[in-house]
């Protein structure tokens, strides 16, 4: 991958997000995440978004979470599997945001 120069991938990518991005769709995605249907949440859940509180912190959300998740995730997303079968769904094992949210960053 590293002998495709990074300006021509990106100049791909404006190319389908210049075509694409003028449409009304049903469904959308983004590049990096491909939700358990296969073909994209429901473009509305973008259309807002609401405070959540979530571990005591509050993050911004789709307002219309549950549909979203649903894609994403499948109709069980609320069921926790046994420990056994726990696995993350993308590659992120730690992850640090540097004490931002001790400072009063979040609504």
């Amino acid at each position: 991958m590293n002998m495709i120069p990074k300006e021509k991938v990106f100049s791909f990518l404006k190319f389908f997000e210049k075509i694409n991005n003028n449409k009304k769709t049903e469904l959308c995605r983004v590049y990096t995440y491909t939700p358990a249907s296969g073909w994209g949440v429901p473009s509305k859940c973008y259309d807002s978004y609401c405070w959540l509180e979530f571990e005591r912190r509050e993050f911004m959300a789709f307002e219309d979470y549950d549909t979203y998740f649903r894609y994403a995730y499948g109709d069980n997303y609320m069921d926790l599997p046994e420990e056994s079968k726990c696995v993350p769904h993308i590659g992120v094992y730690d992850l640090s945001f540097g004490g931002i949210f001790d400072g009063g960053y979040i609504n």
